[in-house]
Order: C-alpha cells, then sequence, then structure tokens
C-alpha cells in the first residue's frame, strides 16, 4: 500500500482498540489483534531506497550542478514467524500499538533522546529517531511496512551529530566539450540539503528508505509459525515453557 501514514498528536493520545487480552498471545505480551495473523510466516522483504542524480555541465568554463533523484528497490529472500517479528518490535525495540482498524496494526516509536551512561561517550546525548510499523493485508497475505527515522544519529567520531545527515548513493553525470562521462560513488548529504533538493519531507523520506517484508498464511500443522519461550509458575516452581505454533511443549 503506497501510502504515507502521518501520526499527530492526538492520533497518539487514542486510546488504542486492542480486544481483550485472552488468548495464548497475553503470555508473550501480543495483543489478541495478532490473533488474525498467527499462521502468516514471512517469505520475503523489498528494501526500498533513493539514489541521487548529479549532472554537472560546464557554461562559460564554470561548472553547473543540477540534481535529481530516483526510487531504488532490491527484493531479496527472507523467512520469519510474523509475530516473532512484532513481538520484537513490541517488547524488544519499544514500539507499542497505536491503532488497529480491522485488518490494519500500526505501531509507531517517537523520536526521544537519551543521554549513554556507560562506556566512551558517556554522558553525551543522542537523537534516536521515530520508527513505524504498519501491517496492511494484501491479496496473498499481508505485507509489514517498516519505515523509520532516515539520519544518523552520530558522526563518524561516534560524538551525537550536530547536524542531521545520511549516506546517499550517488550517480555524477559530467559532460564537457560534448563528451560525457558517469561515475558512481557513496557520499554523506546533511538533511536540509536532501530535504530541500528532494522536496520530501522527514517522513516521506524514512518512507522512501523503508523496508516491506512480505507474508502469507501456511498450514500450522505443516509450518512452525512461532516460537516463544516463555515462564509459567506453578506453587514455589519457574518452569521454562516453549510454545511452537502455539503449541507447548
Amino acid at each position: 500500500m503506497k501510502k504515507f501514514i502521518t501520526l499527530t498528536i492526538a492520533l497518539l493520545m487514542m486510546a488504542v482498540t486492542t480486544t481483550a487480552q485472552n488468548s495464548w498471545l497475553s503470555k508473550v505480551g501480543l495483543p489478541d489483534d495478532f490473533l488474525q495473523y498467527e499462521n502468516h510466516v514471512i517469505t520475503g522483504k523489498t528494501t526500498y531506497s533513493i539514489a541521487e542524480i548529479e549532472a554537472i555541465t560546464f557554461v562559460s568554463g564554470k561548472p553547473k550542478y543540477s540534481y535529481s533523484y530516483e526510487a531504488k528497490q532490491v527484493d531479496a529472500m527472507f523467512t520469519g514467524c510474523l509475530l516473532n517479528f512484532c513481538e520484537n518490535m513490541i517488547n524488544e525495540n519499544s514500539t507499542p500499538v497505536t491503532m488497529v482498524q480491522g485488518k490494519e496494526i500500526l505501531m509507531y516509536k517517537p523520536t526521544k533522546s537519551a543521554t549513554t551512561t556507560a562506556g566512551p561517550f558517556a554522558g553525551q546525548t543522542y537523537l534516536y529517531g521515530w520508527s513505524e510499523v504498519s501491517i496492511v493485508p494484501t491479496s496473498t497475505g499481508c505485507d509489514i511496512i517498516h519505515s523509520f527515522y532516515p539520519y544518523m544519529n552520530a558522526d563518524p567520531s561516534g560524538l551525537p551529530a550536530t547536524t542531521p545527515w545520511r549516506f546517499i548513493q550517488r550517480k555524477t553525470v559530467s559532460t564537457i566539450n560534448g563528451k560525457t562521462t558517469t561515475s558512481t560513488s557513496t557520499k554523506k548529504i546533511m538533511k536540509s540539503d536532501l530535504e530541500s533538493r528532494t522536496g520530501l519531507t522527514e517522513e516521506q523520506l524514512g518512507y522512501a528508505y523503508r523496508i516491506v517484508y512480505h507474508a502469507k498464511p501456511v498450514d500450522p500443522t505443516k509450518y512452525i509459525t512461532s516460537i516463544f519461550g516463555v515462564v509459567e509458575k506453578s506453587g514455589n516452581t519457574y518452569l521454562n515453557k516453549t510454545l511452537i505454533s502455539a503449541i507447548r511443549c
């Protein structure tokens, strides 16, 4: 689904619409809204990006620069359990569910700053950018769309970045005396330059660099659809249990 999801403060303050947690998913920290995807597995992924085309021409002996951009995508083999992926996003990466509308589920983590307390950069404050994960239905199952803050939070020395930046693939086309040469490279570009040249906002660039995981339903009697470790208490004894495709082992 090609759309940009813009979250407002009002949306973030909304009560999350979820069903009561009364299924086995509550044991692993997932809302029951994910039950509709419990038999889905991830079968591939598509990584999106943009490339910069730098055109250099010479006018009266002086170089003239112009920039354009093109979308790129790379399809790759990737397998995994959808429920495990989402549980990791929610509980390990602190990206909670913020909205549910039928089969569409949205998870969002806002930007925050944090100060390190150990290591060579102790006392330094870093910006940790937003992250958004949306599950949307498709004709073959569903897509998990992960878009995120598109800039680095540290400079090459490891210190906090004073100005947001990122690397970008660049193709340079230079024309001198009617002769054209082409070269490719990876360049550092500042946030202000990238947004002004592309005309895209930070959120739109985060979507332009998204990763989309493709999932489909499978027969749970033939495929493992999830693997979770849980701890259960029996009297004064704690037992480690493994849930494989919701079946306790």
